[in-house]
């Protein structure tokens, strides 16, 4: 294009200079032609095409200064007919330039591709994926952790994937291990297999169902779910991937999948309380309570344990057992059967001990009791990392006196068999037992007298209170109506 651009302007050039030559000759050969004049030099001047020129001495410059103003003037407009000719002229050239030159630009052209691709291969593609992968929560919605065997959990988890919406991806079938992010150093004690998955932007729901996995590491296991146990919030847990492969169609990634992830903690299953209890007179097979154990669950998780016994206690005192039989704890308020014994012989015995360790509770109208894990068995077999947890973490259970005493009298009335017998917790010498106790009023006087400085009820407006407790003609009554309902079932 500047090739004919500076031919067409050496031509217009060429015209000019030509043209204002033939004029400045024509003006000198008038000037020294046949006009007359002193000396010789006036003269009239000659026609030029038909004008008459004027004198040459009388002249100006003005023409000459004029001529080197418009040659080299920069204001000079190309028309648009040259300005296409000069671009289809500019195109033809590069045309038939590529194609004289094609081996180098080829060659060029592999060496920005050989230096580009690596960068988009091996950077640019997996700091997408890696950011991809590192905005993932892999929240836990639901799931199940079902010990088996003291070496082997049943789990099953359900969790999802986002991705921005418009991308598509897939994943091979990879694992998860699992970690207690709190330990000093990685060891994961369980790991779980996640199938492969079509990722079509947004979220992508993905389930673990029932995956038989053995424990890799049993202090792991203990310390981690010693921390969920315990957590009133929520209690982290360390995910690491291994072997995942993440595709955006014929590209392939593998990131590196470190996550840690929240489950809401059990909080020591607070608020646990015995909904239901009965009283067997006489005890059978060693047991004189069933009832109904209402166990709290935050967790988004379903617990399997197998059997669990529960030692309860009354501060230092040892007052009877609990048994939970294949216990499933489930998301919310589950309730769970049990059975149980309470030694009575040994609550009446120690009464004062008894009442000194709740006088905090009675304050509020209830008896509390600590139940402690002292054996967790699934199929035969001791599971000794819930032993450790469960058997440092006692369960506290409140219970009503007037709930507690009403069952107890249930119990007593409606005793299978009968209610005559040996021992305390069998027979007359239990009701004599309780008789003998309400009947002290020196003892009857100081649990009323502390039942009446921490819970009294009004009967009415400018009345006295009284004590919610009976004095023992009622108890005296009751021995009667038992001592008289065991005569019957005699006859």
């Amino acid at each position: 294009m500047a090739s004919a651009f500076r031919e067409e302007h050496h031509d217009d050039a060429d015209s000019y200079h030509a043209t204002t030559h033939e004029a400045t000759t024509a003006r000198v050969a008038g000037g020294n032609g046949n006009g007359s004049g002193s000396g010789g030099n006036g003269h009239t001047g000659r026609r030029l095409d038909g004008d008459e020129m004027p004198p040459l001495e009388n002249v100006s410059t003005a023409d000459t200064d004029d001529h080197i103003i418009q040659k080299n003037s920069p204001r000079r407009e190309l028309t648009r007919e040259k300005v296409a000719a000069a671009a289809r002229n500019g195109r033809a050239w590069s045309a038939a330039h590529i194609k004289h030159k094609w081996k180098w630009y080829l060659l060029g052209t592999i060496i920005f591709l050989a230096i580009l691709l690596p960068i988009v291969f091996v950077v640019a593609l997996p700091a997408v994926v890696q950011l991809i992968v590192n905005q993932q929560n892999l929240p836990v919605r639901s799931g199940a952790l079902n010990v088996i065997a003291p070496d082997k959990i049943k789990v099953s988890l359900d969790s999802s994937f986002h991705i921005p919406s418009g991308l598509k991806a897939k994943t091979n079938d990879f694992v998860l291990q699992l970690y207690d992010k709190s330990a000093p150093k990685f060891s994961p004690f369980l790991t779980v297999e996640v199938p492969p998955l079509n990722l079509n932007g947004g979220t992508t729901n993905f389930s673990i169902t029932d995956q038989v996995q053995p424990i890799t590491d049993q202090d792991s296991v203990q310390s981690w779910f010693a921390g969920f146990f315990d957590a009133k919030d929520m209690q982290e847990l360390g995910v690491r991937g291994t072997k995942a492969t993440i595709s955006l169609g014929a590209l392939k990634s593998e990131p590196r999948l470190d996550k840690t992830i929240l489950v809401q903690g059990l909080n020591q299953f607070k608020g646990i309380d015995i909904q239901k209890l009965n009283f067997l007179f006489p005890s059978q097979n060693g047991v004189n309570i069933r009832g109904d154990l209402m166990i709290p669950n935050r967790s988004p998780l379903s617990l399997s344990f197998g059997d669990i016994n529960l030692k309860l206690t009354s501060g230092d005192m040892e007052i009877g057992w609990l048994k939970l039989k294949d216990i499933t704890i489930r998301p919310g308020n589950e309730t769970q059967t049990l059975e149980g014994f309470i030694d009575l012989e040994k609550v009446l015995g120690n009464l004062g001990p008894f009442l000194s360790s709740q006088s905090i509770p009675l304050g509020r109208g209830m008896v509390e009791i600590n139940a402690t894990a002292d054996s967790v068995v699934v199929n035969g077999e001791h599971v000794t990392f819930l032993e450790k947890v469960l058997g440092t973490r006692p369960l506290t259970v409140d219970l009503s006196i007037v709930t507690f005493a009403t069952d107890l009298i249930s119990g007593l009335l409606s005793g299978s068999g009968t209610i005559t017998g040996d021992g305390p917790n069998n027979g007359t010498a239990f009701i004599n037992a309780i008789s003998s106790v309400f009947g002290n009023q020196t003892l009857l006087g100081g649990i009323t007298n502390h039942w009446t400085k921490h819970r009294k009820r009004s009967i009415d407006a400018g009345l006295d209170s009284r004590s919610m407790l009976s004095d023992s003609a009622m108890w005296n009554m009751v021995k009667l109506g038992l001592q008289l309902k065991g005569m019957q079932r005699k006859q």
